[in-house]
């Protein structure tokens, strides 16, 4: 199982970041976590066929989370040889349909020539090839966002999307083997709706998670001292991401 940081960039465009994507791949299948700006083409730089992705999750639908749906969907329909037949299985928050509906009148040439399967998710457990997935919301603002908890043979990752404090973040990341969190601003600029290292460190200690992989800061949030506050409540591994980065899990 290997986690591969796709997009580990925010709403501010900068040149060695795209904007949040995670990808988990086991035995060739890929099930894919957010589709901000520029992660297509971060999929196909590790080495991936993003025309053959079959599984697709969003946390929420904020532009820097989602916007390479359109292009994702286009190049489905009308790349030169893609022929698509092979189902896509969409999974997002509630509201995810309603979204669809206005890019597609928006973009005619997006409408899928093939299946398109949309689960609106609430907070629980189903099955995707090998892979059991747990939802559940976090901490966004007004902004529905889905965590999601992936375990493939006995192996768990966790990623947050965007979220604030609250105790879904804890119960979610227990016992998981890496947490993929936010780290958007330090403690000095914290906010509600986005994660800050003293807290971050608090949860990733108390839900015994062994690795920690902290992505989204924005410019601003130095790297260095976000790792040495952290470094102060958890004892763990931190990785700070960076685009194309891969983990085996």
């Amino acid at each position: 199982m290997k986690l591969i940081m796709l997009g580990t960039g925010t709403v501010v465009p900068e040149a060695h970041k795209a904007s949040a994507g995670v990808a988990i791949e086991h035995d060739g299948e890929v099930y894919q976590f957010d589709l901000g700006r520029g992660v297509l083409n971060r999929i196909a730089e590790a080495g991936l066929d993003p025309l053959q992705l079959r599984y697709l999750h969003f946390t929420h639908l904020h532009p820097d989370h989602s916007c390479d749906l359109v292009p994702f969907l286009f190049a489905l329909n009308y790349a030169p040889g893609a022929a698509r037949t092979e189902p896509l299985h969409v999974t997002a928050p509630q509201g995810f349909q309603e979204f669809y509906e206005h890019l597609r009148r928006a973009w005619r040439w997006i409408v899928p020539e093939f299946p398109l399967h949309v689960r609106e998710a609430e907070e629980g457990v189903f099955q995707e090839g090998a892979a059991t997935i747990r939802t559940a919301f976090m901490s966004h603002g007004a902004m529905a966002n889905l965590g999601y908890r992936v375990e493939i043979g006995g192996k768990i990752v966790v990623y947050t999307g965007d979220t604030g404090p609250g105790d879904a973040l804890l119960s979610l990341a227990r016992g998981a083997h890496i947490l993929v969190s936010e780290c958007s601003f330090p403690d000095a600029k914290a906010q509600a709706a986005h994660m800050s290292p003293t807290y971050l460190g608090q949860v990733a200690q108390a839900a015994d998670c062994p690795r920690l992989v902290v992505t989204h800061m924005y410019p601003g949030t130095e790297p260095a001292e976000v790792e040495e506050v952290l470094r102060r409540h958890y004892g763990g591994e931190v990785v700070i991401a960076r685009d194309g980065m891969q983990l085996e899990v």
